[in-house]
C-alpha cells in the first residue's frame, strides 16, 4: 500500500479483489476476515458506518464498515 496521487488516498497496486461479503437486498459490501483491505489504511475516520468505533485492529479497514469480532459481540468471553 502506498499513498496516492491524492492526498488522504491509498493505492494497493494491481486491481484487487477486496473479497466482499455480499448482501445485496441489504446493500450490504462488508469485507470477508480473509480480506486484503483489512487494518491497511493508517488513518480514517473514528466511527464506521454502523457507528462502530475503528480502527478495531492493527489499523483502519479500507471501506465503510470496520470489521468486528462477531464471536463476541454478546460479551461471552
Amino acid at each position: 500500500v502506498t499513498e496516492g496521487e491524492q492526498p488522504g488516498s491509498w493505492y494497493l497496486g494491481p486491481v484487487v479483489d477486496p473479497q466482499f461479503v455480499v448482501d445485496p437486498a441489504r446493500g450490504d459490501y462488508r469485507l470477508d476476515p480473509s480480506s486484503p483491505l483489512l487494518d491497511i489504511c493508517p488513518t480514517g475516520p473514528l466511527r464506521d458506518h454502523d457507528g462502530n468505533l475503528r480502527p478495531s485492529g492493527a489499523g483502519f479497514e479500507m471501506g465503510a464498515f470496520e470489521l468486528t469480532d462477531t464471536l463476541f459481540a454478546n460479551s461471552f468471553e
